[in-house]
């Protein structure tokens, strides 16, 4: 049992339903009768039941034990979400432009997903959970960064965006999460607003029709920004770039205000901005401002680099976050707070957890399931990229290279996730 009494394990649900099924029924002794003539019959051999054992070949579920013996990822000192120091952040690549072939071996499925509320809630919050339907729902899934497409990366080109309804269908079908966090650039939206719109659209169709809550997320704002914590001088130095930002969630939110496949916005990846007071005052307005036009979305608000906490901002619809590349709880994954090994505000969504496979799959497998128990939403990082990606791919669908290990690790996590209907 999750906390605050959700039912993630499907197990309990159907052993609930197995509880009901049987409540208030008295058999009579001629259906006893019955019952023991057709259990007669019925029971099968020993070696019957022998031959319906999975055969040896099934795959076996991966362990949920961190790998502690590893390098940990993160800086020496306590930056939340900083990546390895050993190697550049974002790395430099180049996308196949040709077309790229199927999985042609399939992963196993994930358990089915509990049954869904009624059609059209929001994701909302009520004091310190996530609500949907009524219900206390914890946001598990994976990021969709479009680096490739980032201006950081490739890009700007929204047109080398590196996810399809492929990846949607996996996600949701496969892997059984039930939250995308969708990278944005602000360039696509400058470039060609009504090009913007049609493509953004056609990801909340593909994430609506794999029953999948999306999360966009500003990776490069105005003025730009490395694509982590840094390179951000052009945007905080300017006010207008800081303007420009806040007329665009405005607008978003707007266009978006009543898709119920959105959960919220996270208005910025990774701030760096020069003082903390600069960050509580934009952040303030960004809500403001958001909440002021979106009556149903939350505002995700990130931990930044100026104290390494979280901005001071008043409001009943925001969703914490911060990164996290390391083992809970140490340098590299501290959340915020008092207490590095549980988040003091909330709720909270860790918008970033992954490792390499030069280290194993390392904290994360432990990791997910500790946000689990705190009842902490989580995205793993990433979905297709060579370093930290589920399929070490670079293009739109290609399944061709999973990282098994770490794909288990995520569907063993997500199984049983409250999905939208």
């Amino acid at each position: 049992m999750a906390p605050f009494g959700l039912p993630d394990n499907p197990r309990e649900a159907v052993n609930e339903r197995r509880e009901e099924q049987h409540l208030g029924r008295v058999p009579s002794i001629a259906g006893l009768l019955v019952a023991i003539a057709l259990l007669v019959v019925l029971v099968p051999s020993p070696s019957s039941v022998a031959g319906r054992q999975a055969s040896p070949g099934a795959p076996a579920r991966a362990s949920v034990t961190a790998n502690r013996d590893g390098a940990a990822l993160g800086p020496t000192t306590a930056h939340p979400g900083e990546r390895s120091p050993s190697g550049p952040w974002p790395p430099t690549v180049t996308p196949p432009s040709a077309a790229v072939s199927r999985p042609t071996t399939p992963l196993p499925p994930v358990p089915p997903p509990l049954p869904s509320p009624l059609t059209g809630s929001y994701i909302s919050i009520s004091g310190s959970n996530l609500v949907y339907g009524g219900r206390v729902v914890t946001l598990r899934g994976e990021n969709f960064n479009n680096e490739p497409a980032l201006a950081c990366c490739g890009g700007p080109s929204i047109a080398r965006i590196n996810v399809n309804g492929a990846d949607y269908a996996q996600a949701g079908r496969v892997l059984g999460e039930n939250v995308i966090r969708f990278g944005l650039d602000y360039a696509w939206y400058t470039s060609n607003r009504t090009t913007f719109y049609a493509v953004v659209d056609q990801h909340v169709a593909w994430a609506k029709a794999n029953h999948l809550w999306m999360i966009p997320v500003m990776y490069q704002p105005p003025g730009g920004t490395n694509g982590g914590y840094g390179g951000q001088s052009g945007f905080w130095s300017s006010a207008a770039n800081q303007q420009a930002l806040i007329n665009f969630w405005i607008d978003v939110a707007g266009h978006y205000e009543t898709e119920p496949t959105v959960a919220g916005w996270d208005v910025f990846n990774e701030p760096a901005p020069p003082s903390v007071a600069a960050y509580d005052a934009w952040a303030q307005h960004v809500y403001d401002a958001i909440t002021a036009t979106d009556p149903h979305h939350v505002v995700v608000l990130e931990v930044s680099s100026a104290n390494w906490n979280l901005p001071s901002v008043n409001g009943n619809r925001i969703l914490w976050s911060g990164h996290c590349y390391a083992t809970v709880g140490t340098d590299g994954c501290n959340f915020p707070g008092n207490n590095h090994a549980s988040p003091d505000k909330r709720p909270f969504f860790v918008g970033e957890v992954g490792s390499r496979p030069s280290q194993g799959t390392a904290y994360v497998p432990g990791n997910l399931i500790r946000f689990n128990q705190l009842g902490v939403s989580w995205t793993h990082f990433v979905m297709h990229e060579v370093g930290f990606g589920l399929y070490q791919t670079w293009g739109a669908g290609d399944f061709s290279s999973p990282w098994r290990a770490m794909i288990q690790a995520v569907q063993t996590a997500a199984a049983g996730s409250i999905k939208p209907t």
